[in-house]
């Protein structure tokens, strides 16, 4: 995203306007972290030895959670409701399907999202979820990013 256009302003704006909603409405505000599970190659005698490891992509995000209910109508069952859940965050951190989300100790996963304007919408399962907080004596893994521009 360039800086100065449209969409960046866009994006400036709304980030404070969910600014000011959480000021208004602090039930909604949270903060959360952001965790994937990698496989990682140990430096070792042999390079096939592979570890699944807990990757912390970012902690204490800003973010509003919503819970809404959707209903639809089949024929042979009648209106069936489901109750979704939704995190809206800043589309900084490039999060995927199966990304999971810590919302007060709570471990979600993220099913579903959408990101637009330098804002993402998340669809959260809380029962989908098979996170393992890491034990605090093993060395923490963190997501780090580094782009460059080559003339």
């Amino acid at each position: 995203m360039n800086p100065g256009s449209k969409e960046a302003v866009f994006r400036d704006r709304v980030l404070e306007i969910l600014d000011a909603l959480a000021l208004q409405w602090p039930s909604l505000s949270v903060h959360v972290d952001f965790w994937r599970l990698a496989v990682v190659s140990q430096a070792d005698d042999f390079s096939d030895k592979q570890t699944e490891v807990w990757v912390r992509i970012a902690e204490g995000i800003p973010a509003f959670f919503v819970s809404t209910v959707e209903r639809w109508y089949q024929k042979e069952e009648g209106v069936i409701r489901m109750n979704v859940d939704w995190l809206i965050t800043p589309a900084l951190y490039n999060l995927e399907p199966t990304d999971h989300v810590i919302i007060n100790g709570e471990a979600w996963m993220v099913t579903e999202f959408v990101k637009q304007a330098g804002i993402s919408k998340l669809k959260l399962d809380r029962v989908k979820s098979r996170f393992k907080a890491p034990p605090r004596t093993d060395p923490v893994y963190r997501q780090m990013t580094m782009r460059a521009k080559i003339l």
